[in-house]
């Protein structure tokens, strides 16, 4: 009796982390109302080919599971205008789509969001967008990782506590980040960070 109750327990734990898990898609839409032709995307685009590029601008919908970010050059460099971004960890929505410049596309983060992990990005110095440039994603089975930059956004997934470190060796002022979402967005300012660790003490 106590083994088939541990099973059950078992498969209902599988199935609420299987419910959690979201793997980011997006889908581009030629007609406004989700129809028409359509390019779907799932992987992180460093170079969209010149097709897609075209078909980014002239889409006038759009599905999207996950956080994708569009940049108007490639390898994830942001430009000067407003670039790509929608956002939805919690199933799948659709927008209608402006024009956007597109040269490079990814999601953020590890494909799958219940991955405990945290990832850091460069950004651009000075011009609020934490998110473009470089990619580290450092995974909870890694426990701990030292950065050759300081990032500017960090993005934590799969509800992990990490501890942010001032200094490259775990040392200096350092502060705990505990998430409240299953995809969880740091800014870090003038607050510097060049290593981190899983949990917090």
């Amino acid at each position: 009796m106590l083994s088939r109750y541990i099973f059950t327990i078992a498969i209902f734990h599988g199935l609420i982390s299987l419910c959690m898990s979201y793997f980011p898609q997006l889908t581009l839409y030629s007609g406004h109302n989700y129809d028409g032709d359509r390019v779907t995307f799932s992987t992180k685009r460093s170079s969209l080919t010149p097709l897609e590029e075209e078909f980014f601008r002239s889409a006038r919908s759009y599905c999207v599971t996950g956080w994708w970010r569009g940049y108007e050059n490639a390898n994830f460099v942001a430009g000067s205008s407003n670039p790509f971004n929608a956002n939805n960890v919690s199933g799948i929505s659709c927008w209608r789509n402006g024009d956007k410049i597109t040269k490079s596309l990814r999601f953020m983060g590890p494909s799958d969001t219940s991955t405990s992990a945290i990832s850091a990005y460069n950004g651009v110095p000075n011009s609020g967008d934490h998110y473009s440039g470089i990619e580290v994603i450092v995974l909870a089975t890694e426990y701990e990782a030292s950065f050759d930059f300081a990032p500017s956004g960090l993005l934590i997934t799969g509800m992990s506590n990490w501890t942010a470190f001032y200094e490259r060796n775990f040392t200096g002022p350092s502060t705990c980040f505990i998430p409240t979402s299953e995809i969880y967005t740091v800014s870090l300012g003038t607050f510097q960070v060049l290593s981190v660790r899983l949990g917090c003490n």
